[in-house]
């Protein structure tokens, strides 16, 4: 009689963001060598750990990540869904416009947010299978492959539940599906990177979790012995969803503002898109505080504003308006 062989299990982590989500994966027992998936459909010969969180459906096909984005146009781009995973838990507040106008969106196609979720994972799931098939072939048949998939630590019992369906929806199994608080995923992988020396049994980490569309500020403890990976949460000392898209609204209405002030035309929709990828691309994410604390650093930002133009109060150059850095804020330079 021959004894059952335990198979060997594939860990896949997949954060599903507000923004941009993300996929990587690792072997069970070897919790350093984890790979982290870089191409994408529509990414081109470019590599990036995250996709854009969005859909477009047209027709009866539905476009995500970097298809969508590159898709949208001035016929379609009132299709065009974003911030979806803010509606899984409809007892938090927010204040972003791109995924309230959604919300209308998705009840007038007669859909639900879990459903739309679940089309975004389930294209996420079976790009992330179809990369491991190519870096393991046949032999990926002999893994189980078990999933983890991150949530707000300001979600209720009721937005875990939604996202829980959402992922059943999109073909990962109940009994391979673990949810795992995002400050918690963070904590635990300050604790493997950090050099063991500089921590010691008692030490408090605190964590920050700045993320797209949520914020979690937490004190957390752990038994360091061995640096083994039992956490377990002290206190959530603030929670809100306020993330980085807050950013990029408060962005866009200042180009709109400038533009709009000194333009009786107003912001066409497409310019108003290239801005925001700009900054979205470009100053947030390279943003290193104040001018003068480089003496390297460019004074101002020239953004992209395409399909704007004879507009003599406002510093344009070929089609580029001029933003001027000033602590602690960013100033519209005029003539």
């Amino acid at each position: 009689m021959t004894a059952n062989v335990e198979r060997p299990w594939l860990i896949v982590g997949i954060d599903f963001g507000t923004t941009f989500s993300g996929v990587a994966w690792g072997m069970d027992g070897c919790p350093d060598d984890i790979e982290v998936i870089q191409t994408w459909p529509g990414g081109g010969n470019t590599t990036s750990q995250k996709i854009p969180t969005l859909l477009l459906y047209d027709g009866k096909r539905m476009k995500w990540g970097y298809e969508a984005e590159q898709t949208v146009h001035p016929g379609n781009q009132h299709r065009l869904i974003q911030g979806v995973k803010l509606l899984m838990d409809e007892g938090q507040e927010f204040r972003y416009a791109p995924t309230s106008e959604s919300g209308k969106l998705i009840k007038q196609m007669g859909k639900s947010a879990v459903q739309v979720s679940c089309d975004y994972l389930a294209s996420l799931v079976t790009h992330a299978r179809e990369m491991l098939r190519r870096r393991f072939g046949a032999a990926l048949q002999t893994f189980d492959l078990h999933y983890i998939l991150t949530v707000p630590a300001v979600w209720s019992d009721k937005g875990k539940n939604s996202t829980m369906q959402a992922a059943h929806l999109a073909e990962i199994p109940a009994a391979n599906l673990t949810l795992l608080s995002e400050p918690e995923a963070a904590a635990v992988y300050a604790i493997r990177t950090i050099q063991p020396n500089t921590i010691a049994e008692g030490h408090c980490l605190i964590v920050c979790d700045a993320g797209g569309g949520t914020v979690v500020s937490l004190r957390p403890h752990n038994s360091l012995k061995n640096f083994s990976d039992q956490f377990s949460q002290d206190i959530i000392t603030y929670r809100a969803v306020c993330g980085s898209v807050m950013l990029d609204e408060r962005f866009d209405d200042l180009v709109k503002t400038v533009i709009e002030q000194k333009s009786a035309k107003g912001l066409p929709p497409a310019s108003a898109r290239a801005a925001k990828k700009y900054w979205q691309d470009y100053i947030k994410p390279k943003y290193a505080g104040p001018v003068g604390q480089n003496e390297f650093d460019d004074p101002g930002y020239w953004v992209p504003i395409p399909g704007v133009s004879g507009i003599r109060q406002v510093d344009l150059s070929e089609g580029h308006l001029y933003l001027e850095k000033y602590t602690p804020f960013l100033t519209i330079s005029t003539t």
